[in-house]
């Protein structure tokens, strides 16, 4: 244990100062009344768990919607009448998919969303291949053309432009133009976050301003609030 980290009081584990919660346990260390009710799991499911959640159901996510494209466009036309427009369709479909999917696994990831955001693109290419046998041979001339490589890439950066369109929209609440959110205001959220502890307020800040020097103290209290979030969601 380093001079950051902390002992859980329930189950004994090392923990950074900055979490309000256990990630072993769940224990929460501000608040006394759910620390009252709290009853610790006979059985915690291990990190690697939620990790391939996200990516099985980003990559489902993914495939559900790239075969929806493509089988739609089948029930109007054979491989051999495929019109260019369709074939721009089919083009779009592996992206689409993989744009959906990767904002699914961002949504379900704890940490690093855009990781596996990257993976469910990767995991997309597979499934694009899948579909697109049904319209031509999927052969070594098939995977050797630039347009074929112009789609990978395509897949891929849609993938992490999903984790990272649900990582934007998520960074601070959506709320009326009209409405201005003072500094004070800010922080008496924080402060209610901590159970009303200015001193973990303040501690919270400080971190934040160590890893944004220049911030101002408005954004560092922004910042503090949105972790707290991030850790206690």
């Amino acid at each position: 244990m380093d001079d950051n980290d902390i002992e859980c009081p329930n189950c004994g584990a090392s923990v950074y100062y900055e979490l309000t919660r256990c990630p072993k346990c769940g224990w929460n260390f501000y608040d006394a009344d759910a620390n009252e009710r709290f009853e610790a799991p006979s059985v915690v499911a291990p990190r690697w768990f939620g990790s391939l959640k996200a990516i099985l159901l980003g990559s489902l996510g993914a495939a559900a919607v790239a075969f929806a494209i493509h089988y739609g466009v089948s029930r109007i036309y054979a491989p051999i009448t495929l019109p260019r427009p369709a074939g721009i369709i089919l083009f779009c479909a592996g992206p689409l998919g993989a744009l959906g999917g990767g904002y699914l696994a961002g949504a379900l990831a704890k940490r690093k969303p855009v990781v596996y955001g990257l993976v469910v693109g990767i995991v997309t290419i597979g499934f694009s291949l899948l579909f697109q046998s049904h319209w031509q041979a999927v052969n070594a001339v098939y995977l050797m053309q630039p347009v074929t490589w112009l789609n990978w890439i395509a897949i891929v950066l849609a993938g992490i432009g999903g984790s990272v369109l649900y990582v934007r929209s998520n960074e601070r609440a959506a709320l009326p133009k009209w409405i201005v959110v003072t500094e004070e205001d800010l922080y008496r959220d924080l402060l209610a976050k901590a159970r009303n502890d200015r001193e973990t307020a303040e501690r919270l800040i400080v971190f934040e301003q160590q890893k944004a020097p220049g911030a101002s103290r408005r954004t560092l209290i922004q910042n503090a609030i949105e972790r707290w979030q991030r850790d206690n969601r």
